[in-house]
């Protein structure tokens, strides 16, 4: 992308993992492994929700995830806007329904039909 900021976009959490159990290196592990997935695409740039963003990387601070994206000045404004959900699953330790063992980021979602690996059909 030409002339792009470094921007950040809040990644909302699927309101399911408050009931869980999950520790630093389990979220730490999710977000690497997630972040080699980006890593490996042909290409950073997409359009979401009809803007053309390069989608970089993902962090987790203070309990927040975020989304480090590129996007010119003008849709900044029109990328905040947008709902960014995590979607993924959660694999519980043994003989445990909320403490979990490891977690799959596959995807983030904006809004309920694009993501950046994946369409929902």
């Amino acid at each position: 992308m030409k002339r792009g900021i470094s921007h950040r976009v809040q990644v909302n959490l699927p309101s399911q993992l408050n009931q869980y159990e999950l520790n630093e290196n389990v979220w730490d592990d999710a977000i690497k492994e997630f972040n080699k997935k980006l890593d490996k695409r042909p290409h950073v740039t997409m359009k979401l929700s009809g803007t053309k963003v390069d989608v970089l990387k993902v962090h987790r601070m203070s309990g927040a995830v975020t989304l480090w994206i590129l996007v010119t000045e003008d849709h900044v404004r029109h990328i905040e806007n947008a709902p960014f959900t995590l979607r993924g699953e959660v694999i519980f330790a043994e003989n445990s329904d909320t403490k979990v063992d490891k977690m799959v980021i596959e995807d983030i979602m904006v809004g309920d039909d694009i993501g950046i690996f994946s369409k929902k059909s």
